[in-house]
């Protein structure tokens, strides 16, 4: 039994500890090595408490409070440099500045902070999972902490698959050797002679593991993305909100390269020390002409981050995107035909604003459905998959752009945010730089061109202290960066003057193969520019980053030179020049009958009411084939618990165990005869039918032998009990929760005596 509990600890350990090896392989920010002895070290503590006589919160506030003390000592000594006491008082300044963040609504990127956080979270589940292991003999303390973990990391990053194949392989086999154990408690109990059979439960496990630990190790990780991947886009996402706060207190995280990630752009940006993208293509796009193929926008500049307030989704497409094109002038509509060449993605690449999209999708938008914030696919794609969207793209000259004036709408007033600690020196140089500029254009275009003479770097990018304003660091001290320094630079430096500016995230124009006139995106043009609004000609797109060519302009030939000729609007004010009588008369329709039904409604009705079914029957059946899966794992456990035995020892254990699950044990000192008697009273319809499983018992163990109408008659008792012993016991369940319902509900209207 000692061996046992031994084993079961050194199993847990590996569960423990395999979540903690993924997040280091995964990489997201630096200093995750100690993930792994932080675990070992809870897990310990966590031995030790449950041997102690301490009271259970005395315990848990002891062990955590120590796990929290050695995680502290460590980063300080490891995230600032200095004497003790200054590195102490540098970490504690770094969590204070954290938790206002997280209070006030702001964004953090701080890495150390992501850090400390995992190690805190791989003590608490290794200390709660040996402690309950040792107290309860309950795994699932360990198990479903450490499932939760190394899926959660697995789903940014799909090449991380052999660590959850690890894991609920190491799952399966804590169980087989926990039951082991009890087992063999029980049996001590009882004075029975352990039987040797019964550590076939361990080599079970281990047989049911094995295929598992062969999977991860030998199927490669993209092959097991593309089988599975399907079913889990499909299912609902339960975790956005605690996704989307993620994304806003740990803004400065990055998955190791190689995963899906690289078509899933967060609602944050923050700067980072460092990052490289790979060449791999990610998309094919046929277009009429090259373009920034948008993802999302960010709005709200917190002073270390740039993040996208909260946003309204709505039902969009198949069909026009909203009650129709937006009304704004110099416009022409350019049709888009996008293949994914990556994993998998659910953001809808297009150039400045769709309209139109031919598949299911949603609109992300905040506060007006004129206020674009992101489309998203309902169904993501996977590799080789595609859809069409229209865009209404801007031919607007500089001319009209100067002429456009500042009469914005309300809803524009909020691309002007800027937060309070933005040091003055900021507006020094956004005045300074545009200092004579009669209008926002002249603005726009005297602070892209300040901004492209820095220099443009992805490595060794010096990151702002916890403290200190982004783009304050960036302009006096850092003086480079890569495209998220340069526009959020750029938005900046624009709102201290007046000009509504926004962030977009997606893709530069990629590589035109003129055989097959499409654009070959890949991971390294992943790109952050600046799009400012202009009263009557909407979003337009400007590009502070050196690295990149200027954005195209119609008037502007050195603008956009190698990309292929754009078709001019016919008139100055035509909204879609290039559009046939026929195609607007077309859309206007399609446009008139969706707002008679309302925003977002008519066919994108039926659509959703098709996504809701579909996800529905998916979610129906992963239920079923996780409840298979259980009932077969709990059936060869059963039938393994009692391989061995006599069929008279079978019956009687078989039928101890039932009434244990079901809440009606009898005691170990009792007496097979007692036994019978003990659940007869509890259970009065089930006390012949276990009086002659006993009387078999007896008959057999200490006796000349049962006979074969015993035999009969214990097999027909039994058969009966196994149906009986969990009605009566959900029954009862059932009651007793009533009762409870009713003992809180208030009572009214009674008279007191």
């Amino acid at each position: 039994m000692q061996r046992m509990k031994w084993t079961s600890f050194a199993i847990l350990l590996l569960v423990v500890v395999l979540p903690m090896e993924s997040l280091r392989a995964a990489a997201w920010v630096p200093n995750l090595e100690s993930l792994a002895w932080f675990a070992i070290g809870g897990a310990v503590v966590g031995l030790v408490a449950a041997r102690t006589p301490l009271r259970p919160i005395v315990a848990h506030l002891l062990g955590l409070a120590i796990g929290g003390e050695l995680v502290f000592i460590h980063f300080a000594r490891i995230a600032t440099e200095g004497e003790w006491g200054a590195q102490v008082a540098a970490l504690a300044t770094r969590i204070s500045t954290w938790l206002d963040a997280a209070r006030r609504g702001g964004a953090s990127n701080d890495t150390v902070m992501f850090a400390l956080t995992l190690a805190l979270l791989a003590w608490t589940v290794a200390y709660f999972g040996a402690w309950y292991l040792l107290r309860t003999r309950s795994p699932w303390w360990t198990i479903v902490p450490s499932l939760v973990v190394v899926l959660l990391n697995c789903s940014y990053d799909w090449s991380l698959l052999r660590y959850c194949y690890a894991t609920l392989a190491a799952s399966l086999l804590l169980l087989a050797a926990v039951d082991e154990w009890r087992r063999q408690e029980t049996w001590a109990r009882r004075r029975v002679p352990s039987q040797a059979g019964l550590r076939l439960t361990v080599l079970g496990g281990a047989a049911l593991a094995a295929p598992l630990l062969l999977l991860a190790w030998q199927v490669p990780a993209l092959h097991a993305s593309d089988r599975f991947q399907g079913v889990w886009d499909t299912l609902p996402n339960p975790l956005l909100p605690f996704q989307t706060q993620f994304e806003r207190l740990f803004s400065a995280v990055q998955a190791r390269q190689g995963g899906v990630r690289a078509l899933a752009f967060a609602s944050s940006i923050a700067p980072r020390g460092a990052f490289e993208l790979g060449d791999t293509p990610l998309l094919e796009i046929e277009a009429p002409r090259g373009a920034y193929w948008r993802a999302n926008t960010l709005d709200y500049y917190t002073g270390q981050a740039m993040v996208s307030t909260d946003v309204t989704e709505a039902p969009a497409g198949p069909g026009l995107i909203g009650a129709g094109p937006p009304d704004y002038e110099a416009r022409e509509m350019i049709e888009q035909r996008v293949r994914v060449l990556a994993n998998r993605t659910s953001a809808v690449f297009a150039a400045d604003t769709p309209v139109e999209i031919q598949a299911p999708a949603l609109l992300a938008y905040r506060g007006t459905p004129a206020d674009f914030a992101a489309l998203r696919l309902a169904v993501p794609l996977r590799r080789g998959e595609e859809y069409t969207v229209q865009s209404s793209v801007s031919v607007a000259s500089a001319e009209q752009l100067r002429k456009a004036g500042t009469d914005y709408p309300d809803w524009v007033r909020r691309y002007l945010q800027l937060p309070d600690t933005l040091p003055q020196r900021v507006h020094a140089v956004a005045t300074r730089v545009t200092m004579g500029a009669p209008d926002p254009y002249d603005k726009a275009l005297r602070v892209e061109a300040y901004l492209r003479d820095f220099p443009y770097t992805t490595t060794d990018v010096p990151t702002p202290p916890p403290n200190r304003d982004w783009v304050d660091y960036m302009l006096f001290d850092a003086k480079r960066g890569y495209c998220d320094y340069y526009a959020t630079a750029m938005v900046v430096l624009l709102r201290s003057q007046g000009v509504p500016a926004r962030v977009a995230q997606g893709f530069a124009t990629g590589e035109y193969d003129a055989q097959r006139h499409v654009f070959i995106v890949r991971e390294s043009q992943a790109h952050s520019w600046v799009e400012v609004f202009f009263p009557r000609y909407g979003w337009i797109v400007f590009e502070p980053s050196a690295a990149r060519p200027l954005p195209y302009r119609p008037d502007n030939p050195l603008a956009g030179a190698n990309l292929p000729p754009f078709t001019l609007p016919t008139g100055e004010n035509s909204t879609y020049p290039n559009l046939s009588d026929r195609d607007i008369e077309g859309l206007r329709a399609l446009r008139d009958r969706r707002e008679g039904a309302g925003d977002f409604a008519g066919s994108t009705t039926a659509s959703a009411v098709s996504l809701v079914l579909h996800t529905g029957l998916v979610v129906l059946i992963a239920l079923t084939l996780l409840v298979g899966m259980v009932a077969v794992v709990g059936y060869l456990l059963w039938v393994l618990a009692h391989r061995g035995l006599l069929w008279h020892q079978r019956l009687y254990a078989q039928t101890v165990r039932l009434a244990a699950l079901c809440g009606i044990a009898p005691r170990a000192s009792h007496t097979p005869y007692e036994q019978a008697r003990y659940l007869g009273e509890r259970v009065p319809t089930a006390g012949p039918l276990v009086a002659k499983i006993a009387e078999a018992y007896v008959a057999g163990t200490y006796g000349h032998g049962a006979s074969p109408e015993q035999q009969r008659q214990s097999d027909l008792a039994w058969r009966a009990l196994r149906v009986l012993l969990p009605k009566v016991a959900l029954r009862r369940r059932a009651r007793a929760l009533l009762g409870s319902v009713a003992r809180l509900s208030p009572r009214r209207g009674r008279a007191r005596g």
